[in-house]
């Protein structure tokens, strides 16, 4: 079967002292985005497109696992620091009445853990 839903994950670094160059050549990671919010505070993003909103979601958590998770106590400890706040966004854009679920194994937990960060859901249907 063929699933129509669409999904991505991204991982987000913001606040007021974050300098998203710095962040950039301290980990020698590229985002995708950076900017700043309503509320003015800088925000660093890594996103990563899912094939699908069902194995394809799965693949890019693990995808995201894989380049975040050794660096993971390090940007708890830089985000620590510097007052910043460290978030995973899976966000599903659900098409034809399709049911999606998500499923967090506990190596995804302890990422989550290690990181600092909190997870955020969004489910939009069409």
């Amino acid at each position: 079967m063929k699933y129509l839903s669409k999904a991505y994950t991204y991982f987000t670094i913001s606040g007021k002292n974050l300098d998203t160059n710095d962040f950039t050549s301290h980990f020698k990671i590229e985002p995708t985005e950076v900017g700043e919010n309503r509320s003015k505070e800088k925000f660093w993003n890594y996103k990563i497109e899912a094939k699908d909103a069902n194995e394809g979601l799965d693949q890019s958590i693990d995808e995201l696992m894989e380049i975040f998770n050794p660096k993971s106590k390090e940007i708890r400890a830089y985000a620590s620091k510097k007052d910043l706040y460290t978030k995973i966004f899976v966000v599903i854009q659900s098409e034809n009445d399709e049911d999606n679920g998500v499923f967090f194994n506990q190596a995804f937990i302890k990422f989550l853990n290690d990181l600092g960060a909190e997870i955020e859901v969004d489910v939009y249907n069409k």
